[in-house]
């Protein structure tokens, strides 16, 4: 939850100071200018996360797809990004977080035609799903890690409303 949290406040700093795109890592590290932080770097961004329900009796598996574009600057730093999804249910008030993916993050390097059909699966029984009474509404949100900088951006996919 606190990682989740220094995401979130991270990202709603450079969004009001209008520097890093929504859904985007910055590249390279950020130097002082004075009394200013230089935050306008170029960026590499998540592309259409999607998630994917498949349920075979009282097994569901839950299957996370994303890719990543890179900046002409990203292809020359090549920095190394870490990247993984964590699947999670709304809730009227704080959602609960079902599964981290971090342990098992990709590590990858920027390459010109960006990386596509990065995947992440999770299996669930009914009960693990069934959080409260009623249709959960379960969805994933994937993470963007520049290892170098430490900033990390997050995208969600749109809920999807399960039975369990």
């Amino acid at each position: 939850m606190r990682n989740r949290t220094a995401f979130i406040a991270t990202t709603v700093i450079l969004t009001m100071m209008g520097s890093v795109p929504a859904a985007s890592s910055a590249t390279t590290a950020h130097t002082a200018v004075g009394a200013k932080l230089n935050l306008a770097l170029p960026a590499a961004a998540l592309v259409g996360p999607k998630l994917t329900v498949r349920r075979n009796g009282d097994s569901w598996t839950l299957t996370v797809e994303w890719g990543i574009s890179y900046t002409a600057t990203n292809l020359a730093y090549q920095t190394t990004y870490k990247t993984w999804a964590n699947i999670i249910e709304r809730d009227d008030g704080a959602d609960d977080h079902l599964a981290a993916g971090f342990t098992r993050a990709a590590s990858v390097k920027p390459r010109a035609q960006g990386h596509n059909g990065i995947t992440q699966t999770f299996t669930f029984n009914s009960a693990a799903l069934n959080t409260e009474i009623g249709d959960e509404e379960i969805y994933a949100s994937v993470y963007l890690l520049n290892t170098k900088t430490g900033l990390s951006f997050a995208s969600d996919t749109p809920a999807v409303e399960l039975s369990p």
